[in-house]
């Protein structure tokens, strides 16, 4: 089966604990109906498959929840705990006391 679209070279995250990124995905209808390697997505390109190429952009799916809780994610990513703070002025004190204390690259 051919998809109607395929869009190809990106880091596509596929919400997969276990594969969370991809090259390549191909839609028809509004199903996915592969994610993978760019080599492999073209087993679903036929003549009328629209190929768009990501150029290394990055792709999310739109039924997934695109939204981020900022005080946990900094706390998880940076080791920044925000939690009570209530101000711009105290986040931008907090992430600053960090960034004072990582490693220069």
């Amino acid at each position: 089966m051919y998809a109607e679209i395929v869009f190809k070279n990106g880091v596509i995250w596929t919400a997969d604990r276990l594969h969370p990124l991809a090259q390549a995905i191909a839609v028809t209808g509004e199903e996915i109906i592969f994610c993978g390697s760019n080599a492999d997505a073209c087993a679903y390109t036929g003549e009328k498959t629209q190929v768009h190429d990501l150029a290394g952009r990055f792709m999310m799916p739109a039924f997934i929840d695109g939204h981020c809780h900022y005080t946990l994610t900094a706390d998880d990513i940076c080791g920044v705990n925000l939690q009570g703070m209530n101000t711009p002025e105290a986040y931008l004190r907090a992430i600053g006391r960090q960034t004072c204390r990582a490693p220069k690259c």
